[in-house]
């Protein structure tokens, strides 16, 4: 389970709630990630400068799942804060929690990959930077909602069928 001792009352800190803020997550996370999948598959496999390196076949392979990774969670996240299922978001968290490990991989290959032009490999360390901010505040963000079912009304616990 993720830190109980960041808990927000408000997702971005303002008026929306945590439900909408898991919402708005989940609805992010269905648009960026094919948009991030296409855009890898393209550079690396359709309009490759040379052949393409058993690096950068492990690297792409590593995006791909990490790219259907994140739909599927997005998907299970619609599908948790609709049915108001704190078991299925302590889910999430887990997956969510276990692809940081996945991002870290990916950041290392890349960095010993060899001889990268320089705007290239500060272009990604600002991308893998804004992503690990990114998955951070939205693991807060789920885990506030969990925290808040969990010590609500809205909370049943014989609503969620067959879950622990």
């Amino acid at each position: 389970m993720f830190c109980n001792r960041i808990i927000l009352k408000k997702c971005c800190f303002c008026c929306i709630s945590l439900r909408n803020g898991c919402y708005i997550i989940a609805g992010f996370a269905l648009v960026f990630w094919p948009t991030v999948l296409i855009t890898y598959l393209i550079d690396t496999l359709v309009k490759p400068e040379k052949k393409p390196s058993t690096t950068s076949i492990f690297l792409l392979l590593v995006v791909v799942f990490e790219a259907l990774m994140q739909m599927l969670l997005a998907v299970l996240l619609f599908i948790t804060t609709y049915k108001k299922s704190p078991s299925y978001m302590a889910v999430w968290e887990d997956v969510t929690l276990m692809l940081y490990a996945i991002i870290l991989l990916e950041f290392v290959v890349n960095m010993l990959e060899g001889p990268i032009e320089t705007m290239r490999r500060v272009a990604y360390i600002l991308f893998t930077i804004a992503k690990c901010l990114y998955h951070l505040y939205t693991l807060i963000v789920v885990h506030s909602y969990r925290v808040h079912l969990l010590n609500s009304d809205e909370y049943n616990p014989s609503d969620t069928k067959g879950t622990a």
